[in-house]
């Protein structure tokens, strides 16, 4: 596989950034099943959620402006992914 070199106007730093910031999310996954499994009482629909938020936070990681903290903007994000997953059961 050839190496992936970056685009002659990317900024280093963000890529720096970027890898700290998902250590420090990935850091978060575990309080985050818990809260998850609040909504389901399955551990495997929770593991879900907090995928699908992880999911979802880096395909709009540009969304997170810093006004709050990256632990908050992450159970927003859970938080919706557990209401979107609740509402498809109700309709199955």
């Amino acid at each position: 596989m050839p190496a992936r070199t970056l685009p002659r106007n990317h900024d280093s730093r963000t890529c720096v950034r970027g890898a700290a910031g998902e250590t420090e999310a990935e850091s978060y996954r575990g309080e985050l099943t818990a809260y998850c499994y609040r909504f389901f009482a399955s551990y495997a629909e929770a593991e879900d959620a907090v995928q699908g938020a992880f999911l979802q936070a880096w395909s709009r990681g540009s969304g997170f402006e810093g006004q709050s903290s990256l632990r908050r903007w992450l159970y927003a994000i859970a938080s919706h992914v557990c209401l979107d997953m609740a509402k498809a059961c109700r309709r199955t």
